[in-house]
């Protein structure tokens, strides 16, 4: 049974991923204005908080959106781990302007 709220879009952008002390490289492989799908090499598992640093590029401009998250799922793959996670604060134009411009465009 599907249970997202949000409908996700395909949205490539490098990510680094912060646990605690530890800080390691992700990629976007979607997104929506609920939560983000993720490759890591490093695994996380379900119920882990996570600070994510994405890469994006809006209007020929580059930026990093900060965002907390905790992780739901994951599932560990031959070359990483992939991962859904949701946005511990919702994503709406007010609190993440650029994010949300980046969606609209998609």
């Amino acid at each position: 049974m599907e249970r997202r709220k949000y409908g996700h879009v395909p949205f490539f952008a490098p990510v680094v991923v912060r646990a605690g002390q530890v800080v390691s490289q992700a990629s976007c492989v979607n997104i929506s204005r609920g939560g983000v799908g993720l490759f890591s090499q490093r695994f996380y598992g379900p119920g882990q908080r996570l600070q994510l640093d994405i890469q994006l590029r809006v209007g020929g401009k580059t930026t990093v959106t900060s965002l907390a998250v905790r992780v739901v799922w994951a599932r560990a793959e031959a070359e990483g781990t992939m991962l859904g996670a949701e946005f511990e604060t919702p994503v709406t134009p007010q609190t993440q302007p650029v994010l949300c411009e980046a969606l609209d465009a998609r």
